[in-house]
C-alpha cells in the first residue's frame, strides 16, 4: 500500500456502490471491505478498519442508532457518510452525532473527494490517537513529578517572612512542574540576613535537582558559617562555586547574592552572571545593581563584592531572565527599561509585579520566573 493507505469498510445494504468510487479507493492504495449493516460490528471487530463508510442510500436500517453502535465500539474510528444527492436532511444530525465527514456521489467529481476525505480521517484519527498517547504520558510524568514538587515547595523559605527589619518575599513559577529557579534567605550567626536568588541552566527536572543541591549547601552554610571563614558575599559565592564544582554538575548556575546588615546600614552584593540585574529603590533613587562575574559550576574563578549604604527606607526586586520572555517590548534593553520604570514607580510587592506583568493571565510560561522583593519601611510611614 502507498503512503497514507489504510483497511476501509463499506457498511451497504444494497452493495450498489459505484464502481468508480471503489476502483478510485483501490488505486489510492486502500484495501476495501464491503459489509452489510447487520453485520457491520463483527466486521469492524474482525477487521478493525481505519475509516468506516456508511451508504445511506438503502432505508432498510437505522443509520443513528448504527452510528451510535459505532462510536460505542470504537469513538477513533472516522465514519463517512455516503448520500445521494436529495439525502441532505439526513446528513445533519449524523454530524451532529458524531460522523466524520459525508460525501455525495452523482456529482462528477465525487471519486475523488471521497479519496480526499478518507485520507484526512485516517490522518485525523492518527492525531486523535497520538494525542491521546500524549496526554496519558504527560499524566504520568506529573504523577511521577509531583512529589518531586512537594519536596521542592517545602525547601523553599516562608514567603511572606520578616527577618530582624527586613520583609521578604518570593514566587516562582515554574514552566512546567518542577523548577530551575531557587531562592532563599536566612539569618546568619552574626544576624545578618543572607539570600539569593539562583537561575539553574535549563529546567524541568534536572534543573530541580540542583535546587535541591543548593538548598542543602544553604543549610550547611547557615549552621557552619563561622567555621567556615567566609567575610563578604564574594567568599560566600566562591564558597558555592566550589560545592558546585565538586558535585561535577552538567547544568551552571546563575546567582545574585546579598548580605544585608542593619547596624551598618550596609546592603553587601556579588553577582554570578544573573541577569537581569537587581534594581534597588534607596533614598527615593532607583538603580541598577550591576557587578560582573562567571556562573557558577563552570570554573575555578573569583567573584567581586560591592557595599551600598541603604536607607531606612529602601525596597529591591530582583527577577530571573524568565520574565523577559513574557514581556512585550521587542529588544532586552526595552524590557530592562520596563522592568526599572516598574520598581521606579513603586511596584515592589509580589502581586503588584504579578499583575503589572500580566503573569495570572499566562498559562503556559516558556521559562522559569522567580521574583524576590526585600523592603525594610520606617514604623513613621
Amino acid at each position: 500500500m502507498s503512503v497514507g493507505s489504510g483497511d476501509l469498510l463499506i457498511v451497504s445494504d444494497t452493495g450498489n456502490i459505484e464502481k468508480e468510487l471503489v476502483n478510485s479507493l483501490e488505486d489510492g492504495g486502500y484495501s476495501v471491505l464491503f459489509a452489510a449493516a447487520n453485520f457491520c460490528l463483527p466486521a469492524i471487530k474482525k477487521n478493525n478498519p481505519d475509516v468506516l463508510i456508511l451508504s445511506l442510500e438503502s432505508a432498510a436500517f437505522d443509520a443513528r442508532s448504527l452510528l451510535d453502535c459505532v462510536l460505542l465500539l470504537d469513538n477513533d474510528l472516522p465514519v463517512v457518510l455516503l448520500t445521494n444527492a436529495g439525502n441532505d436532511a439526513l446528513i445533519l444530525p449524523l454530524l451532529e452525532q458524531g460522523a466524520y465527514n459525508f460525501c455525495t456521489v452523482g456529482t462528477g467529481a465525487d471519486a475523488g473527494l471521497l479519496r480526499h476525505i478518507v485520507s484526512s480521517a485516517i490522518c485525523q484519527r492518527k492525531l486523535r490517537v497520538q494525542n491521546r498517547a500524549l496526554k496519558n504520558n504527560l499524566q504520568v510524568l506529573e504523577l511521577d513529578q509531583l512529589p518531586g514538587y512537594r519536596v521542592q515547595t517545602r525547601l523553599l523559605p516562608a514567603s511572606p517572612a520578616r527577618l530582624g527589619p527586613f520583609d521578604l518575599a518570593h514566587l516562582i513559577r515554574p514552566s512546567l512542574i518542577l523548577s530551575g529557579d531557587s531562592v532563599n534567605y536566612f539569618q546568619l550567626e552574626d544576624r545578618r540576613v543572607l539570600f539569593y536568588l539562583a537561575d539553574v541552566s535549563g529546567h524541568g527536572a534536572a534543573g530541580a535537582m540542583v535546587t535541591v543541591a543548593l538548598s542543602g549547601l544553604s543549610r550547611r552554610l547557615a549552621f557552619d558559617y563561622s567555621r567556615l571563614n567566609l567575610e563578604t558575599s564574594a567568599d560566600i559565592l566562591g564558597w558555592f562555586n566550589q560545592e558546585l564544582l565538586r558535585l561535577n554538575l552538567e547544568q551552571h548556575i546563575t546567582m545574585f547574592l546579598g548580605i544585608l546588615d542593619d547596624k551598618k546600614q550596609i546592603l553587601q552584593y556579588s553577582n554570578a552572571a544573573h541577569f537581569p540585574a537587581a534594581i534597588l529603590n534607596n533614598n527615593k533613587a532607583t538603580r541598577f545593581l550591576e557587578v560582573g562575574g562567571l556562573p557558577l559550576g563552570v570554573c575555578d574563578t573569583e567573584y567581586e563584592f560591592k557595599d551600598v549604604t541603604i536607607s531606612e527606607n529602601f525596597k529591591m526586586v530582583i527577577f530571573s531572565d524568565g520574565v523577559l520572555e513574557i514581556m512585550p517590548q521587542k529588544s532586552i534593553k526595552q524590557k530592562e527599561e520596563a522592568l526599572f520604570s516598574l520598581v521606579q514607580c513603586g511596584n515592589t510587592e509580589i502581586q503588584q509585579l504579578v499583575d503589572h506583568l500580566g503573569l495570572d493571565d499566562i498559562k503556559d510560561v516558556p521559562d522559569d520566573i522567580a521574583f524576590f522583593t526585600v523592603a525594610r519601611m520606617s514604623l513613621s510611614l
